[in-house]
């Protein structure tokens, strides 16, 4: 009654709308100059959070990658890939996980990351662990691993540019929270604190510090 037409009607007048408003950026992006991008990965799935890893931290020569990948076939975890000239880079598990894991390496190399781990014998949280440059944990062993945190529910972890601070988010009863911590020289974490306040059912994603490491984007 209002419009003077059917919801039908109605409808195909949205989608002519949104065919010519993207359309015109369709058009604004041809205009400027596509840029395609190569694909590096076929296995398909879940990839996420990639990471380029530092010289210092990289095992041959060229660039690379550490990101997550859990394709429903192979073991699940942190993969490195190495760039470069082959239409299919090589990959090598870094690290076995049982959690979508997001990956950081601090200043002198060694990887950061969160997984799942037992807590006081009966739960089963996320917690961050760290493992030496160099060192490289496939089979799991948990000797090449040193748990950062215990029972924290933590995830999507970032090591400023200095080394001296890790933010991460934590989850608790539903609401998620943005914290820092300090890193001591042993690489242990402590003074963990809010780095600004949440509501109920807040959610914070994935922080990462600025190249100055004076600001977070989150």
């Amino acid at each position: 009654r209002v419009t003077g037409r059917t919801y039908v009607e109605l409808y195909e007048g949205f989608k002519d709308h949104i065919r010519r408003q993207y359309a015109e950026q369709v058009a604004e992006v041809e205009r400027r100059g596509l840029r395609e991008g190569r694909r590096l990965t076929r296995h398909g799935r879940n990839v996420f959070y990639p990471r380029f890893v530092p010289r210092v931290a990289r095992t041959g020569p060229g660039e690379q990658l550490v990101y997550y990948r859990d394709d429903f076939d192979t073991r699940a975890g942190l993969y490195r890939l190495t760039l470069g000239g082959r239409e299919r880079p090589a990959e090598e598990l870094v690290a076995r996980t049982s959690s979508t894991s997001v990956p950081t390496f601090t200043p002198g190399g060694d990887l950061v990351f969160n997984d799942l781990a037992y807590y006081r014998n009966l739960y089963f949280f996320d917690d961050l662990f760290r493992v030496l440059r160099g060192k490289t944990s496939p089979g799991g062993e948990e000797s090449l691993r040193t748990r950062l945190t215990e029972g924290l529910r933590t995830q999507s972890s970032d090591v400023s540019p200095d080394g001296k601070r890790i933010s991460f988010t934590v989850n608790s009863k539903g609401t998620t929270f943005l914290e820092i911590a300090d890193v001591a020289p042993d690489g242990s974490i402590h003074g963990r604190r809010d780095l600004v306040p949440s509501g109920r059912f807040d959610q914070a994603y994935t922080p990462h510090w600025s190249p100055d490491g004076k600001t977070i984007a989150n």
